[in-house]
This record gives structure tokens, C-alpha cells and sequence, in this order.
């Protein structure tokens, strides 16, 4: 692993079971892959990237030797329990998450898997499904690069580009331009946050938006001090149904509301006036986004606030309330913020276009004047009849520019011919600028010298005449210049060309059980293990995806990626050679535990006191497995084995002194976990407790052990073996201590016998009040009159 001294952020890895095991079974091979192969230079994988929508599961960078790009590859990983379902995918979602990720390469970004020019970069966006492609008009993928794409990630199938029809590719213009939209507003919300206001013009999509929101959504002074304006809403803004524009505005008003501040002590007020009248959209928007969300129809308490705002919970269930009452309500809310007087917004000077932006000297300023008076003079008379002047990225690199170069005219000099959707000269000059009013006169004096000329010449030279400026239109077909119209261009339409070239459909792929084969076989084949047999490339595999998935679980701010020099893999076969029989017998315990997916709060966690500095700890349980879960959980970033006293006393003799032998000798870092439910009292047993207890005498040790509700006498014989007085009682492994996830899913796969008739039991819960005390460590647990038998059996 390596760290790249920024901070990634990564959003919480996938909470079903399923998708948790593909995800990291496909990070094992493909870091396994990448860390073998030896054409690989470089190579950063990383999974669950937060803010760049659906290709978040597994992304990587690669450099291969003898291709002059590095290769970016992001991909979603969708795995189908029944491998015979059709691929059915939302192309608005990936493009919208391609969009985005695009905009975050930058040629000296801080991270690995953003540095580069998107357009020069080789990158692939990938579908990685075991699900049948649906797409019945599919390409074949041209490029060198999609060899070693294929190499790290291919199990199975086909991988093909789609090939859409023109009425797909204008629907997907239009998506491509409101997540443009809502982008733009997320920029502008961080940055008046931030107060990097500098920063505005740098980033490409504010530079293309820049005039339009100078004119609809923001007044920008004239006047100028310090190379700055200053910027302040516009109250027609707020009242605006235009498409695209209201989708900025409460993409704008949701972001600006989130970072809104109030006081600790006004929140919990400001909730009871609330909801003393929750039709009253004044009274939500004092709390609305900040303190309350409204999602799919139902208001729920933001994550931050949910433990501090807990009394309000149930009211808050009872509450309906309309979309129209939100939007009014955030409307309100974002009223009362950006529209205070107080509210004003320092902007470059070259925002809006307010003026042409030319060195402020003056001798530089008319020299750059009387260039681009050139340009565009040459320009003119290269036009057809038809007088449309056509400027596109073939003329000089400064002339495109902002800082000195025409970009900075659009929306002053040039404005929106209505008749023809083309650019014009304005007819307003009183509204330029003093360097935009320079160049304009300067365009038209040199027009009329040109003129002056040909009349003079005795060559009948008619034909070569300039018109007047006003008869030109012209047609800037440069993708990073202003807009001016907010409907879609050629820009978004190379865009979703530039998508649909990019992404790439790997279906019927192998599933996650299959996944792990392949990558069983490529082990043995790769270090060459035909001594091996089954059982131990098993433990080697297990080891290394238990390595993978502590990775994977790292918490949500993070900037390791596994590199190519890991040793994840190497730690874990070699850890498997250390400690052969305490990795064998640990290990299907352990997967049988992880394969139920429970999950704790913290809290329930925490009622452990696993944190005492005491080597060993004896807890006591109804159920060992949910506190084994409990512990597993604690212990996630941590090297464990987990071993049954019970197996160990069954072990013939000579496994069982080495065992002990291993235990003596295995790395004091690695914590021992101890399963002792069922005590016989018998010599053998007290043997192999005394020869265990003095094995890991001197380590840290988790002693489970099953409590009846009246008999805590297994405790107090381990307590004497183990010589410890730190005794735990397991007192919250119901449901509710579960996490919410968990509750659904335990909730859905039960069954109740409620009245004699055996239904589900989240179906019964649902029409009656919340219950609270339905058990997970029974196999059964009753909950008033019902019966309950759930499907995951511990």
C-alpha cells in the first residue's frame, strides 16, 4: 500500500452480502494479476471512490511497458444471484458519473487516478456484470490499451461497446447538460463556501457557464477594484421555470443549505415548531436540508443529527408532507441567505465578461487591441457570401484565450443572434466596456481604411469590400468557449460520443463463488504450488481476501491505494506457512461467521470493553456466534485467528502439540479469539486448557463462552485457567442493537407464525408498532402471540 499524501475520500463499501464478496473477490484477482504481471510498471487500484457516482466499486490506474499512456479504469461491479437475468441499466447514471470523473482529471492533481488531461488520457468506464448484455446493437472495442484492461479483470463472457441510434444519443445531450447543471451549482455553492473565489475561473465548466450566469442568475457590477468585481443574486433568479436553470438553482439552494449553520441550541426548537405545524413551509425552511431531508416522499433526519435529534423520530414518521411544500420551503430558506444584504460575492474581474480582459498597461493593452483587430479582420475576409464567419480551434492559441483573447468578448462585443441561434456584433454599445468599446472601434476603423483603399485603387476591386460589422455572424466552434444559449450544442454532443467510445459492458462475467476459483487456479498456476494440496491453497485464498476485506473496510477518508509493490498477498501465503494448523482451523470458522453479514452499532460494540488493557478478556453470551460477530467487528482492521477449545481437545494428539507449539510461537500482534461452549470437565480438557492458557499467555486473547440466564460457571473455570478477573457479560445482541441494515435484512428473511398462518416477519411489523424485542441469539424468538423462525440459522 502506499499513501499519496492527499485524502480520497471513500464512501461505505456495499452493504449486501453478495455484492460485498464480488467487490472484494475481484479486487484479490485483480491486484493479484496486476502485482504478477511483470510488463506492469505502475498500477494504483482503489475501491468505493466517493463523489463520482456509479463507477465507484473498483478504479485503477495502469502503465504498461511499451505503451506510451497510462490507463485509467473505472468500473461498477453488478452482480445478478441469477445469472439468467438480462442486463437492464439506466445510461443517464453512468453518463452523469462519467461527467464527473471527467471533470476531476487535472494535470497535477494531488491523486494518481485523477493526474492527466481526460482528452489525452486512455481511460476505460466499465460495466462488470454476471448478468446477460440486453443491448442487441453492440461494437467491438478498438484499442491497443483494452488488451491489458482485459488481462487484470476478464472471468468469462464478452466485453463490447454499445452502439446507440441519433434519437438515444440527443436524449443523452440533454442529461449530459443538466449534469453540467448541477455540477456547476455544486462548484459555485463550495467555493462561496470555501471563499476561493479566485478560483472561479479555472475550472472548465464555470468558464463555459460564466456568461449566462452573469445574466440570469447574478449581477455583476461594472466597476472593478483590485481585479476583482463584486457579484450578488438576482431576485428574478429565485422566480425563474426555465429547465435547465431551475435545476442549478435547487441543486445550488440544496448545497449552499447543507453548510448553512445553527446553533445547538436552536435545533432542537426549531424542530418543534416545526413539526406543531409541518404543512407551514416557514417553518420547515428553518430547518429543511440542514437538520431535515426529504427523500422519496418521507422527511427524515439528516445522519449527522440523528442521534441528537432521536426524540423526535417517531413524530417525525407520522409527518406528510408534499414535494410542493419543500421546494417552497427551500426556496425560502436559501431566500433568507443569498438575497441578505450582507450577501456578496467576490468574482474575478473576467467573470460575466462584463469587459474584454487585456493587460492593463497601456501600450501592451492597444498592441494586444490591434492584434486581435487583425485576427478577426482576416477572419472576415476569408468568410463566404453567406457572411458566417466560422471560428473554430485551428486559429491561433492566444486568440481563444480568455485573458487577452476573444473568449472574453462573447457576451459583450459578441452577443445571441435570436434569428439563427449564431453570434452578432451588438447594436448596444453603450452597454461595452471601456477595452470591449476599444476593440469594437477599433474593428470598425480598420474596416473602413480597408475600404478607403480598394475605392482608391484603380483595380476595380469591389468585390474585396468589408461590410459593416453588424451584416457578420459568426459561429464560435470552440467547445471550452462561453455559452450564451442554455440548450445543447456540439459540446454535449462529443461528450456523450466521447462516453459511449469509453465505456465498455463485461457481461456474463464469472460470479462471486466462480471468481474465486478462477483465482485459486491462477494462484497455483502462478507460484507454481502442484505440492500444495486443496485444503491449504483454501487457507491461502482466505487469508488473502480476509487481507482485502480489512482494506476494503477502511474507514470513509483514506488515500492508500495498494500499489504494485503490496505484499498483501505474500504475507498471506507466508503467514499461511507460519501458522498452518492455527490458519486451517481458524479459517472456515471464520468464513461461517462472515457469511451471515451481521452487523452491530457501535455502541453494542463498545458494551464489550474490548479496549481494557488487560491481555485477556472472558466474555460471556447466549449466543458466542453474535459475539463473535461483535468481536470480528472490533477486531477489523487487526490480525485474528479464531479457534473452538472444543476442536482442539478432538485434535489427535500430535496436531494438537503443534498447534500449541504455533500458538507459542505466532506473532504477538495477532489477537487469539477462544470458542469455549460446551465445558466437560473431562482431563483431556483440562489438559488442553492449561497447555492453550499457557500458549498465549503473554498475547492478547478474546475468550467466548456461553452463559445460561442462570449459570455463569464456565466463566469462572476459564478464569482460573486463563488467570484473568476480566469478566464481560454480552447484554445487547438483540435486533434492535443490530445496525439498521442488518434489522432490515434479518427482518426480511424471517418468518412468523402469527394466527396459525406463517408470514414474513417484516410484512407483520409493518402495520403494527415498532418492536423491540425480537431476539437474533435463539434460533426462534417470540414476539406477542407469533412464532418466529428466521432463515439465517446461527
Amino acid at each position: 500500500m502506499t499513501n499519496s499524501g492527499s485524502k480520497l475520500k471513500r464512501r461505505e463499501g456495499t452493504s449486501g452480502i453478495s455484492g460485498h464478496l464480488y467487490e472484494t473477490k475481484l479486487l484479490c484477482l485483480i491486484n493479484f494479476r496486476a502485482t504478477h504481471e511483470h510488463t506492469i510498471e505502475e498500477f494504483h487500484l482503489v475501491p468505493n471512490v466517493d463523489g463520482i457516482g456509479a463507477f465507484d466499486d473498483i478504479c485503477f490506474r495502469v502503465k504498461v511497458e511499451g505503451l506510451s499512456k497510462p490507463i485509467f479504469v473505472f468500473i461498477q461491479a453488478k452482480h445478478k444471484e441469477n445469472t439468467k437475468q438480462t442486463l437492464k441499466i439506466d445510461l443517464t447514471t453512468y453518463l452523469n458519473s462519467f461527467i464527473n470523473i471527467r471533470l476531476e482529471f487535472k494535470p497535477n492533481h494531488k491523486e494518481w487516478l485523477y493526474e492527466g488531461t481526460f482528452d489525452k488520457e486512455e481511460c476505460f468506464f466499465v460495466i462488470y456484470t454476471t448478468a446477460k448484455n440486453q443491448f442487441t446493437n453492440v461494437l467491438d472495442i478498438k484499442s491497443e490499451y483494452s488488451a491489458v484492461v482485459n488481462n487484470l479483470i476478464h472471468t468469462g463472457g464478452t466485453a463490447k461497446r454499445l452502439g446507440l441510434g441519433e434519437q438515444h444519443v440527443q436524449n443523452l445531450c440533454k442529461a449530459a447538460l443538466k449534469e453540467q447543471m448541477r455540477y456547476l451549482a455544486k462548484r459555485i455553492a463550495k467555493l462561496i463556501d470555501d471563499g476561493k473565489f479566485q478560483m472561479l475561473m479555472v475550472d472548465e465548466t464555470v468558464m463555459r457557464f460564466h456568461v449566462i450566469l452573469a445574466q440570469k442568475v447574478v449581477n455583476v457590477s461594472k466597476t472593478k477594484s483590485n481585479d476583482h468585481r463584486i457579484a450578488s443574486f438576482r431576485h428574478d433568479f429565485f422566480d425563474t421555470h426555465e429547465e435547465y436553470l431551475t435545476i442549478f438553482k435547487y441543486t445550488l439552494f440544496e448545497e449552499i443549505l447543507k453548510e448553512r449553520k445553527l446553533e445547538a441550541a436552536d435545533i432542537t426548537s426549531l424542530m418543534s415548531e416545526f413539526l406543531a405545524d409541518p404543512t407551514d413551509a416557514t417553518k420547515l425552511s428553518k430547518v429543511i436540508v440542514t437538520v431535515v431531508t426529504f427523500n422519496k416522499g418521507v422527511v427524515e433526519i439528516n445522519k449527522k443529527y440523528k442521534e441528537y435529534l432521536k426524540q423526535f423520530t417517531p413524530q417525525l414518521e407520522q409527518v406528510d408532507v408534499s414535494k410542493l411544500t419543500v421546494n417552497q420551503a427551500i426556496q425560502l430558506a436559501a431566500k433568507r441567505i443569498l438575497l441578505s444584504p450582507d450577501f456578496k460575492i467576490k468574482v474575478p474581474s473576467s467573470f460575466g465578461n462584463k469587459d474584454l480582459t487585456i493587460i492593463p498597461n497601456e501600450t501592451k493593452k492597444l498592441k494586444r487591441i490591434d492584434h486581435l483587430t487583425t485576427i478577426i479582420i482576416n477572419l472576415l475576409r476569408e468568410c463566404k457570401s453567406d457572411k458566417i464567419v466560422t471560428i473554430n480551434e485551428s486559429v491561433e492559441k492566444g486568440f481563444q484565450k480568455l485573458n487577452g483573447g476573444i473568449a472574453s468578448a462573447i457576451g459583450n462585443i459578441f452577443v445571441l443572434d435570436d434569428d439563427n441561434k449564431l453570434m452578432k456584433v451588438t447594436d448596444n454599445t453603450e452597454s461595452l466596456g471601456t477595452q470591449a468599446k476599444q476593440l469594437y472601434e477599433s474593428l470598425n476603423e480598420k474596416i473602413k481604411l480597408i475600404n478607403e483603399e480598394i475605392e482608391l485603387s484603380k483595380e476595380d476591386r469591389s468585390h474585396e469590400k468589408l461590410s459593416n460589422l453588424s451584416e457578420y455572424k459568426f459561429y464560435f466552434k470552440i467547445n471550452k468557449f462561453p455559452k450564451l444559449l442554455l440548450e445543447c450544442s456540439e459540446y454535449e454532443e462529443q461528450l456523450v460520443r466521447d462516453f459511449l467510445n469509453k465505456l465498455v459492458i463485461y457481461s456474463n462475467q464469472a460470479n462471486e463463488e466462480s471468481v474465486e476459483e478462477i483465482l485459486k487456479k491462477e494462484i497455483i498456476e502462478t507460484l507454481t504450488l502442484s505440492d500444495y494440496n486443496q485444503e491449504k491453497i483454501d487457507d491461502i485464498f482466505l487469508k488473502y481476501h480476509n487481507a482485502i476485506q480489512k482494506w476494503w473496510m477502511r474507514p470513509e477518508v483514506s488515500s492508500l491505494y495498494l500499489t504494485k509493490n503490496n505484499q498483501i498477498f505474500e504475507k498471506a501465503n507466508r503467514n499461511i506457512i507460519e501458522d498452518p494448523l492455527i490458519n486451517s482451523l481458524s479459517a472456515p470458522y471464520i468464513r461461517q461467521i462472515k457469511r451471515y453479514n451481521y452487523k452491530f452499532t457501535e455502541d453494542a460494540v463498545r458494551t464489550l470493553s474490548l479496549d481494557n488493557l488487560q491481555p485477556t478478556t472472558i466474555v460471556t453470551a447466549q449466543s458466542s456466534t453474535l459475539a463473535i460477530v461483535k468481536v470480528l467487528q472490533y477486531l477489523k482492521n487487526k490480525d485474528y485467528a479464531a479457534l473452538n477449545v472444543e476442536q482442539i481437545v478432538n485434535l489427535p494428539n500430535k496436531k494438537r502439540k503443534s498447534l500449541i507449539s504455533e500458538l507459542k510461537t505466532t506473532k504477538k500482534d495477532k489477537v487469539i479469539i477462544l470458542v469455549c461452549d460446551k465445558l466437560k470437565d473431562s482431563e483431556k480438557e483440562k489438559k488442553t486448557l492449561e497447555n492453550v492458557a499457557d500458549a498465549v499467555r503473554n498475547k492478547r486473547t478474546i475468550i467466548v463462552t456461553y452463559k445460561t440466564k442462570n449459570n455463569d460457571l464456565s466463566a469462572e473455570i476459564l478464569q482460573r485457567y486463563f488467570k484473568t478477573g476480566n469478566i464481560v457479560h454480552d447484554v445487547k445482541s438483540a435486533l434492535i442493537y443490530m445496525n439498521e441494515e442488518t434489522q432490515k435484512r434479518v427482518l426480511k428473511s424471517a418468518r412468523v407464525k402469527y394466527q396459525d398462518i406463517e408470514i414474513g416477519l417484516e410484512h407483520l411489523v409493518s402495520g403494527m408498532p415498532r418492536v423491540r424485542s425480537v431476539n437474533t441469539e435463539d434460533r426462534t424468538a417470540s414476539t406477542g402471540s407469533c412464532h418466529v423462525k428466521t432463515k439465517c440459522k446461527i
